[in-house]
């Protein structure tokens, strides 16, 4: 039989940037990226993408968010001209996602309440904590709204921190107590 050389030496699997490529492709906006077609499925455009889409930022970020279950190197890349940011979230963190259309492709894009929970989570996905705080205000003021669901999706992500930052936030902006 032939040798196999034991796991720790095989030289590292090379990973595609064709499963970036194929998430970017189809001419999409920047801001929202087509995950759908991309072989990395489950993948969705999160963070700062998703909160242009729901009008929560009029800030024009320069890469788009994809939020997937695999692993996908890099992490940050330029493909054909369009900057991307990949974050890998674990398979029981996929939810609140909504299908919209853009320019005949399927795109799966965070909800607006999810989209608002992962840049509480991850402050780095939303620009930071003044751009947060900014989507914040722009989701209570929207008639997207919807301070139960935020809630749920909180407690089922499962990470503390966004409450507090979410009650920081809602106390720093002077939003009443019995809202959130």
């Amino acid at each position: 039989p032939a040798l196999r050389a034991e796991p720790a030496l095989r030289p590292p699997r090379r990973r595609s940037r064709g499963a970036i490529r194929a998430l970017l492709s189809g001419n999409p906006p920047t801001t929202c990226p087509a995950p759908s077609r991309c072989c990395c499925v489950p993948a969705s455009a999160g963070g700062w993408s998703a909160a242009e889409h729901w009008g929560f930022t009029e800030q024009l970020f320069a890469a788009s968010v994809v939020l997937t279950t695999r692993d996908v190197r890099p992490r940050e890349g330029d493909l054909g001209g369009v900057r991307y940011l990949a974050r890998r979230i674990p398979g029981r963190r996929v939810f609140g996602t909504r299908r919209v259309w853009r320019d005949r492709v399927a795109v799966e894009v965070s909800d607006p309440s999810r989209t608002l929970v992962d840049v509480l989570d991850e402050p780095r996905l939303g620009g930071g904590a003044r751009h947060v705080a900014e989507m914040l205000r722009a989701y209570l003021g929207s008639e997207h709204r919807d301070d139960r669901l935020l809630l749920v999706y909180a407690h089922r992500l499962g990470n503390r921190a966004v409450f507090k930052r979410l009650g920081f936030l809602a106390e720093a902006l002077g939003t009443p107590g019995e809202v959130i």
